[in-house]
Parts: C-alpha cells; sequence; structure tokens
C-alpha cells in the first residue's frame, strides 16, 4: 500500500489544486493534481489502495479511481482522485443471495387490539448490519463496522429492488436522520465504518492553542434536528393510486428547510386515510406489512431469424443503422455456468427467456435464472462504414451490392420465466407468474389505512422535543 502524506513539502511542491472533501454517509476523497514530464505514467494505478496521511494522521485508506490524463500544450498532468472505502460500498450492488427477507430478515409484526394487525417493524441496527455483513463477506468492502445506535432504534421495512450498499445504507438514514457515519483508522491500518446517532456522536472540542487562529466561525446544522416530519403511503385501489400524510408535530407545514419526509407503501387494494384529530386509533381489520414485491421480466428467445435481427439489435445498438442486417441462421444457444452461480435461485435450465428487469431472490422454487452465450452469423448487404468491423468476411455479390458476413457472440443473463411477482419473505410467496410479458389480474381487496395511527411512535422517534442552539 502507497503512502502520500499530503502535509509533506513534496507533496505541496508538485500537487496543483489540492482539495478534500468529506460527507457524512458520503465517504472523504483527496483529489489533485500532479504536473509530470512528457510521457510519465500515472503515480497511482487505477485502483490501487493509497493511504493519504496529514501530519501523522490518517485522513483516509481506498482507491485511486478516475485518474484522468491530460495534455495541454508542452504541459502534460494527471488528475488524481483517491477515494475511501465508502466508494466500494456506493459502486457495488447489493444482492440479495437469497437471505429470506434481504435486510430486513429479522423484522417483527406487531398486533394491537381486536385483532387489529399493525405495520412491521425492524430494528435499525439489524438493517444496517445485514447490508454491511454482506458487503464484507462478499470480500468486496475490506472493512469492520462500529453500530453506536440505541438499541432499540426502529424501523420500518421498505421496498427495494437493485440497490447499491451506500443506498441501502442512506435509504436507512432517511428514517433516523441524526445517524452520521465516518471511518475510524486503526495502527494497523485497519479501517472502521462508524455508524452514531445523535446520543453517540463524540463532542467537538477545539483546541485555538494548537492553532493559529485569527478568524473562527461556526455553522448551525439544522438538518441534524428536523422541525417536522412528514409520511405519506400509498394504496393503489382499483388502478387508482390514493395517499395519505401524517405530519408531526400536528399542523406544521412540510414547505419549510430540513423537514424530513418518507413515502411508505401499503397492501393493494387498501384505503389510506389520515382522520380528524391526528393520532386517533381506527381499527383497519387485519392489514399489517406486505413484504416488498419483486416483478421480474423475461423477453422469450425469438424462433425465426427476423425477430433475431431486432434482438441483435438491441444487444448491439450499432448496428441499428443497418438496415439490411440478416442472422443467417438459427443461433447457437450454449449455457454457461457463470462465476456467481452460487448465488440463491440459478439453474442452468432456465434458460428460456432474456431476463430484461427485475431481481430473483432465490427463495422461490419457481423463479431461477441462468447464463447462456448467443452464438449467431449475420450478414448484409453494402453495411455503413460505422460497422464494417461486425462482417470482416466478404460473401460475394448481392444483386448490386456486395454482401459481408460476420460471427457475432453475446453473452445474456436468462429467466425461466416472462413475467412473475413474488414477495420477499420466508417462503419466497409467487403471486402470479407467466410465460409472456404479461401482468396479473386485478386481485384487490378493501380495508383502510390509518397513517397517523398506525405511525405515530414512529414520527416522534426521529424527532426532537427540544431544539438545539449554538
Amino acid at each position: 500500500m502507497k503512502t502520500l502524506d499530503v502535509s509533506s513539502a513534496d507533496f505541496l511542491d508538485m500537487a496543483e489544486s489540492p482539495s478534500y472533501n468529506r460527507l457524512s454517509f458520503g465517504g472523504a476523497s483527496v483529489s489533485f493534481r500532479a504536473p509530470v514530464s512528457r510521457f510519465a505514467s500515472c503515480p497511482f494505478e487505477e485502483g490501487e489502495i493509497v493511504k493519504v496521511v496529514w501530519r501523522g494522521k490518517t485522513l483516509l485508506i481506498g482507491p485511486a479511481i478516475d485518474l484522468e490524463h491530460s495534455l495541454e500544450g508542452t504541459s502534460e498532468s494527471w488528475d488524481i482522485r483517491i477515494y475511501d472505502y465508502w466508494w466500494n460500498l456506493k459502486n457495488i450492488q447489493y444482492f440479495v443471495n437469497g437471505r429470506a427477507n434481504g435486510i430486513f430478515a429479522e423484522y417483527r409484526q406487531g398486533t394491537g387490539g381486536s385483532g387489529q394487525e399493525k405495520q412491521a417493524t425492524a430494528n435499525i441496527r439489524d438493517a444496517l448490519s445485514g447490508v454491511l455483513d454482506h458487503a464484507i463477506s462478499t470480500a468486496l468492502v475490506p472493512i469492520k463496522y462500529d453500530l453506536r445506535i440505541d438499541k432499540d432504534a426502529e424501523i420500518i421495512p421498505f421496498a427495494y429492488s437493485s440497490e447499491t450498499y451506500a443506498s441501502l445504507l442512506s435509504q436507512i438514514q432517511q428514517w433516523r436522520p441524526n445517524m452520521a457515519a465516518w471511518f475510524e483508522y486503526g495502527a494497523d491500518d485497519s479501517a472502521t465504518l462508524v455508524i452514531a446517532d445523535h446520543a453517540h456522536l463524540p463532542d467537538v472540542v477545539l483546541d485555538l492553542s494548537a492553532v493559529d487562529v485569527s478568524a473562527l466561525s461556526l455553522k448551525a446544522r439544522p438538518d441534524l434536528v428536523p422541525p417536522a416530519v412528514g409520511l405519506t403511503c400509498n394504496a393503489s385501489v382499483i388502478s387508482r393510486v390514493q395517499r395519505a400524510l401524517a405530519v408531526y408535530p400536528s399542523g406544521a407545514s412540510l414547505s419549510q428547510p430540513y423537514v424530513v419526509t418518507a413515502e411508505v407503501d401499503v397492501p393493494g387494494g387498501v384505503k389510506v386515510s389520515d382522520t380528524a384529530g391526528q393520532y386517533s386509533p381506527k381499527e383497519t381489520d387485519s392489514l399489517g406489512y406486505d413484504a416488498p414485491r419483486m416483478i421480474v421480466r423475461g423477453d422469450k428467445f425469438p424462433t425465426g431469424t427476423a425477430q433475431w435481427a431486432a434482438r441483435v439489435k438491441r444487444w448491439a445498438p450499432a448496428l441499428e443503422d443497418c438496415a439490411g442486417l440478416e442472422v443467417a441462421a438459427s443461433p447457437k444457444i450454449t449455457s454457461i455456468t457463470p462465476a456467481d452461480a452460487e448465488h440463491r435461485g440459478y439453474s442452468s435450465a432456465a434458460v428460456t427467456h432474456e431476463l430484461t428487469s427485475g431481481q430473483i431472490n432465490g427463495k422461490s422454487a419457481r423463479i431461477k435464472w441462468g447464463r447462456v452465450r448467443v452464438d449467431l452469423r449475420v450478414r448484409a448487404t453494402d453495411p455503413p462504414d460505422t460497422v464494417k468491423q461486425y462482417f470482416p468476411e466478404y460473401g460475394g455479390k448481392s444483386g448490386t451490392g456486395d454482401r459481408w458476413i460476420g460471427t457475432l457472440t453475446f453473452e445474456v443473463t436468462t429467466t425461466n420465466v416472462g413475467y412473475a411477482s413474488y414477495r420477499v419473505d420466508r417462503a419466497g410467496t409467487v403471486e402470479s407468474v407467466s410465460d409472456d410479458g404479461g401482468g396479473p389480474g386485478d386481485d384487490e381487496t378493501s380495508g383502510s389505512y390509518d397513517t397517523s395511527a398506525l405511525y405515530k411512535n414512529f414520527l416522534f422517534s426521529i424527532t426532537f422535543p427540544n431544539s438545539v442552539s449554538t
């Protein structure tokens, strides 16, 4: 691992426009321009892990990303950006990997009086651990973590699909906006991601005796203490979407700066309302939390050469301008075993459809994914110059033009369904499956949903009774 001392005389003599940025739930980075002699290589390699130090203190450890070379006249330089490991969390996809409920594996279903079932909740520490444990276990993010969160803090499980680790962490933060995140570094250069809420944030101490200060400016952080919270609940009733809003404190305006709003989907077919006299209870029969619904769509592989030509143009957009493109014969489709075949839901037989959208959880025994290699012989008469590289073989005259032939190979993720709707619950409950791309029919039920009654405790949990002054 290289060490970059940004307080050294060598760095200050070499670096142009240096900057250091650090954001909670956004990571830290150092960037600068490094002039080099003509044709000299970059001081760092793309993706190389670098330790950035300031006066003996580690600012960050992480990869060098997006190294850019520039040449202006006789001046040559490299633009260098080094990030902490939040970059990995921000740029790597979370794959559910067969866990029953993803990051909400431990959610709890509460019940109320008169058999009334209330919205499920999950522990915030469990949800954060679910994301970070998965990131670490895949060996993609070499960090440890320290969660300094109230052990009783809860979150309402929300629907998610294909997300990055950082986006999931940020969505959890929306439910407890006073959380902050930063990296701490050990003597052995280990990186620990610390996530703390307001009760566990360290005090800030300004030691003016150690710094030559001629002016001091403090900035208030009203974003850490939201003045109001709004919660929107959505429900679909016979193709219409209904919304209801609960606000705390009662009557507060959501148009003022730094308010926090969140949005929750409720079970289909349920009417939502906000009763007069906010937070008064209202019986709702049996509603509660529906596990997130996943929609998987697959496009069945063509059976004719004309349809295959259209599919090739989708896979290779550069061929859109090739008006005379033909597929010479039915392509050869070969099932292959991908490197990530250990993820739940993989089947070498799930090769009938191209997977076009959605995420396969692996709990359902009916919805599978696979991987194939498609080899095609294609030909075109007088193809445009922009795509001639696809047709290296001369095939002779065709009418008044010249026919050219080529071989194309694509690797495609596949599935065994054209459409599937399923729940990310412990059983992987399948609601609808079809071989084509159609969706399910209308199966709404009746009921009502009082947002203010069900979410009162949650609204109180993320606000504070007193404002903070500086």
